[in-house]
């Protein structure tokens, strides 16, 4: 079984309005990022990589979900240097943010959404809601998620 390390039980999952995620500080005082923050850096990140053409649809184009990734990976830049995030604020913090209730929203593909789901007697084929707490988790033709941190790419 995976276990996080201190910061991930320490991230605030208690939803304080406009913080999009609240984070423990060095001195005992957290820090929140609000979704204002996360919306201006998307938007900022945006102007530097260009207009993406495509918005949410069902099933993006490879080509179109690497444009969304980039202008992604330069937002977290500018919270991580915006915010002075450590590592493992980055890793463990940021994929916390509802990214639903930003911008972001408008480009998430319909595929990546959650679906409600209830409890039933059996596991379905396509592997959603399998898991309650993370529905996408198992999910047919979907990717495992990576985790990892590139120094250079984040600039620590």
């Amino acid at each position: 079984m995976y276990h996080l390390s201190g910061l991930a039980s320490q991230i605030s999952q208690l939803p304080i309005p406009g913080c999009a995620l609240n984070l423990p500080g060095i001195t005992g005082q957290e820090t929140c990022i609000t979704f204002d923050a996360v919306n201006k850096a998307f938007n900022t990140a945006l102007e530097q990589n260009g207009p993406l053409t495509q918005q949410a649809t069902d099933k993006p184009a490879e080509e179109k979900a690497g444009e969304l990734g980039q202008v992604i990976l330069e937002a977290s830049r500018i919270l991580a240097q915006q915010y002075s995030l450590s590592k493992e604020s980055i890793s463990q913090g940021l994929p916390k943010i509802d990214s639903l209730r930003t911008v972001l929203n408008q480009y998430c593909p319909n595929e990546l959404r959650a679906p409600s789901c209830e409890v039933l007697r059996y596991r379905s084929l396509s592997g959603v809601c399998n898991n309650l707490e993370h529905p996408l988790w198992g999910k047919v033709d979907t990717a495992h998620e990576v985790s990892f941190l590139n120094n250079k790419v984040f600039g620590l």
